[in-house]
């Protein structure tokens, strides 16, 4: 089994959820909620901060394949990535 968070794929930019700008932000995936037996259909992707949709932790599993968790963080440990360095 592989394992990979994605605070690695931060970016700053301005959540589409909570419109928080300079926040720290990464792409996340929209799927259709109706699909009648088809396979998902992807609504494309917004940029959403990580305090709207936690961080997650990605694996694949030979049995399983794809699958993602929120991961185990703290919202102390969460609040300190957060923090936008933005130099001087």
């Amino acid at each position: 089994m592989t394992k990979r968070n994605d605070l690695s794929e931060a970016s700053i930019g301005t959540c589409e959820n909570c419109e928080t700008e300079r926040t720290k932000v990464r792409p996340v995936e929209a799927f259709s909620v109706m699909q009648m037996g088809r396979e998902p259909a992807s609504r494309g992707f917004y940029t959403i901060c990580y305090k709207c949709f936690r961080p997650r932790v990605f694996w694949k599993d030979k049995m399983y394949g794809d699958m993602s968790s929120p991961m185990r963080i703290s919202d102390e440990e969460l609040n300190n990535f957060m923090i936008v360095d933005i130099g001087q």
